[in-house]
């Protein structure tokens, strides 16, 4: 199985990507990575490192052989690989990281319902930082730009407090893009 995806998603980097770009691509599979291995615990730590301080290629490529992380690079000098396997290791976290793809995320924008939201997409939880949710009638302002972040391991679309409108009912707003990039 690991074979068959490497080579679907080394072709769609090759598709996608400009030409100056250097991409990486980390494949883990799950079960190989148990809690309390190590394994899982090495990845995590590699990733908040990543977002620390500045590594070398050689140490990535060292610790996915260990853990037994398919790790290629598909640029001319093959950085991509720190962030790919940063990116495996902030995943592992449970806590780290927005969603840029989701199927239908993109297709969404303007007023709509939560019930609705929830619905067409495939995010685990509508709240705000008080852990408040909408019922699932009230209305949230998407925006042009929705993208859910990872918490608890769980798709979070973050939204501000909410507000009440003139005719008393709660309305809700998508947090700005400045805040959902610092997951």
């Amino acid at each position: 199985m690991v074979p068959a995806v490497v080579e679907l998603a080394a072709r769609f980097l090759e598709r996608v990507c400009p030409p100056a770009a250097d991409p990486g691509l980390a494949v883990a599979v799950l079960p190989d990575l148990p809690e309390g291995s190590g394994r899982r615990e090495r990845l995590v730590e590699f990733g908040r490192r990543a977002k620390r301080e500045v590594l070398v290629t050689a140490t990535a490529r060292t610790l996915a052989a260990e853990t037994g992380v398919h790790l290629s690079g598909h640029g001319g000098t093959q950085d991509g690989v720190l962030g790919a396997l940063a990116a495996v290791g902030l995943h592992l976290s449970g806590g780290d990281g927005l969603f840029l793809f989701m199927p239908g995320i993109r297709e969404i924008s303007g007023d709509m319902t939560a019930g609705r939201l929830l619905d067409l997409v495939s995010i685990d939880q509508v709240r705000d930082h008080q852990r408040q949710e909408p019922t699932a009638g009230e209305l949230i302002e998407l925006g042009d730009w929705v993208r859910p972040v990872l918490l608890d391991g769980r798709a979070v679309l973050l939204l501000e407090p909410p507000v009440i409108d003139p005719d008393g009912r709660r309305r809700w707003r998508t947090v700005p893009r400045s805040v959902v990039k610092n997951y």
